[in-house]
């Protein structure tokens, strides 16, 4: 029977050698169930500068169109943008909040689609 410590080393150096021998196999499946790994890549090149350009962007943008979440995308009428004022642009003011870890995609995605609206 192998002692405590010796459990513990082998633990150790088969946590050390799994990355190197699992790399291959792990990258090949991943890239076969993710079904969108190409959509950040064709977004960049089709839509030329996108701040922040990540998946968290593509699904804040794509909620953004499918739901009509903000002015211009077809949820408020147009006279509205009087009652929730105008920016310096000219456009209707918009304020959001984005309840994540790490919201800079999802706020980049906003502004992407703010000013590509107009």
């Amino acid at each position: 029977m192998i002692g405590c410590a010796a459990h513990v080393q082998h633990n150790n150096i088969n946590m050390l050698t799994m990355p190197v021998l699992c790399s291959r196999p792990w990258g090949a499946h991943t890239s076969f169930t993710n079904r969108a790994g190409n959509v950040v890549r064709h977004i960049r090149q089709t839509q030329g500068e996108v701040e922040l350009c990540t998946t968290a962007w593509a699904k804040m943008y794509e909620s953004i169109v499918t739901f009509d979440l903000l002015p211009g995308s077809g949820t408020l009428p147009s006279d509205s943008a009087d009652a929730v004022g105008r920016v310096d642009g000219g456009g209707p003011a918009v304020g959001t909040v984005h309840l994540c870890e790490a919201p800079g995609a999802f706020i980049s995605a906003t502004n992407h689609f703010i000013r590509s609206q107009r």
